[in-house]
């Protein structure tokens, strides 16, 4: 087994993988058994994101969904959204899910391809960067995906994010929808994310 030290590095730098794939990861022609610990960089964790300083912050809730269409480099299996959130009052359970889009309109279709759930009842009325695991599901280079995310509350009970007005992430934009989804509008903004995951896959 190889092992890094734990305690001396973010827990979320460290990815478990079956040894055999060290040949390919590390470029070297070597054979290995067993189950590895190492340490991953930040190109290899964190396939796609957008983090600028925010300038908005859009309330999500009931029938209010909200979309951010990305487009990851390098295919890979996505585990992980991060968001930066804040709450008002008690919104309940945030879905975050990973959905096709339409090519014709770069709008979200059809239902989830994957998704994770989060208790929006523990944030707090400040932000936090929080990390909402998801079903790991392979995606493609070049392919455009859509961050579809949205609560079981209503108003007044919302949750809050960041995002920037107008924005300028290249790889897609967000997406607003006022009926749970079933419709969408494009908008000028980007939601602030990032979106972890295994290029080695």
């Amino acid at each position: 087994n190889l092992n890094c030290p734990n305690g001396t590095l973010p827990p979320e730098r460290f990815q478990t993988f079956d040894a055999e794939k060290i040949p390919y990861a590390l470029g070297e022609d070597k054979n290995f058994e067993g189950v590895a610990d190492i340490y991953v960089d930040d190109d290899a964790l964190i396939p796609t994101s957008y983090w600028p300083t925010y300038d908005d912050s859009p309330e999500v809730y009931g029938t209010k969904w909200f979309a951010q269409t990305f487009t990851p480099a390098r295919s890979h299996t996505i585990t992980t959204i991060k968001l930066s959130l804040l709450k008002s009052g008690t919104p309940g359970t945030l879905t975050v899910g990973i959905r096709a889009i339409d090519n014709g309109t770069g709008k979200p279709t059809g239902s989830d391809l994957t998704s994770g759930t989060f208790n929006a009842d523990t944030l707090t009325g400040s932000f936090a960067d929080t990390n909402i695991s998801v079903t790991p599901y392979y995606l493609h280079a070049g392919t455009t995906y859509a961050i579809v995310f949205r609560i079981s509350g209503n108003t007044p009970n919302v949750v809050q994010f960041k995002d920037r007005n107008p924005g300028s992430y290249s790889g897609g934009q967000r997406c607003d929808s006022t009926d749970s989804g079933a419709s969408w509008t494009t908008s000028s903004a980007d939601v602030l994310f990032y979106e972890y995951g295994n290029w080695y896959d």
